[in-house]
């Protein structure tokens, strides 16, 4: 078990280290919010590390109020125990935030957090139902309208 858990997580400090790249309008849509004053949080299945690799990486630890992990708490997604903890983080209560998910177990937990929910298409997602999302959208700077906010131009 533990050469296994090494390799995962050895497989999961690469993938989120090195590989991934950021979703289109990420920084856009976080700049935007973030200046304007509106709290940000993360919550994540992923390990702290995973987690960590990426904000490094990308430069984005500064925009998060409250970065919680699966880690940190009783019950994974699809309860709503990381979304409670990250408003909990926040100090804004559940019902007023909200929630982006590529997954249907993603929303299922931000739907019984009692938070609004945003299902993200992102081209890698296709078997998504999206059912339980309040509406879905293909970008995450389509946010931006919806918070009554102009589109910033990306930041570097």
């Amino acid at each position: 078990w533990d050469a296994f858990r090494a390799h995962y997580d050895a497989a999961g400090q690469d993938v989120y280290g090195r590989r991934t790249r950021l979703l289109r309008g990420a920084r856009r849509t976080l700049t935007a919010l973030h200046g304007a004053g509106i709290p940000l949080g993360l919550a994540s299945s992923s390990p702290h590390a995973w987690i960590g690799a990426t904000l490094e990486r990308f430069d984005l630890k500064r925009f998060f109020g409250a970065v919680v992990s699966g880690e940190d708490v009783p019950r994974g997604k699809p309860a709503p125990d990381v979304y409670l903890r990250a408003a909990q983080g926040l100090g804004v209560a559940p019902g007023a935030c909200w929630a982006v998910e590529d997954a249907d177990v993603g929303l299922a937990a931000a739907k019984a957090a009692g938070m609004t929910a945003f299902g993200l298409r992102n081209g890698d997602n296709a078997a998504q139902t999206f059912e339980r999302a309040d509406a879905v959208i293909d970008a995450l700077d389509a946010l931006l309208e919806r918070a009554g906010l102009k589109r910033a131009p990306e930041a570097g």
